[in-house]
């Protein structure tokens, strides 16, 4: 049977049996990987007491660190402004000092 151009162009595109079956096989791999990390990163916390946490992320607890902590970090480690990234950096002085500022404020 002889097929259109069109089709036959069509066809030319669609992997083979064996690239299809390599391809579902690699997907299969990958979700039971991503399933298998995803239930590893699953924490469960029991908190025996009310406690506040803090959002590192939100803008208004970058804001308060700034305004409380943006001249000491600025004197101490040269960070001029905190931001999210400052928060997420390899530097771990600044980072440090955060932590044990939000530590003495009972937060």
């Amino acid at each position: 049977m002889l097929l259109s151009p069109a089709l036959t162009a069509v066809c030319a595109q669609l992997p083979t049996y064996e690239e299809a079956k390599d391809a579902a096989e690699r997907a299969e791999a990958a979700a039971h990987t991503t399933a298998w990390r995803d239930r590893r990163l699953t924490y469960t916390l029991r908190i025996n007491e009310p406690v506040r946490w803090i959002d590192l992320t939100a803008a208004e607890s970058v804001a308060v660190l700034n305004r409380h902590l943006g001249q000491h970090l600025d004197e101490a480690f040269g960070v001029s402004t905190i931001t999210l990234g400052t928060l997420t950096d390899e530097d771990r002085e600044a980072i440090t000092a955060i932590a044990e500022w939000l530590r003495e404020q009972r937060c």
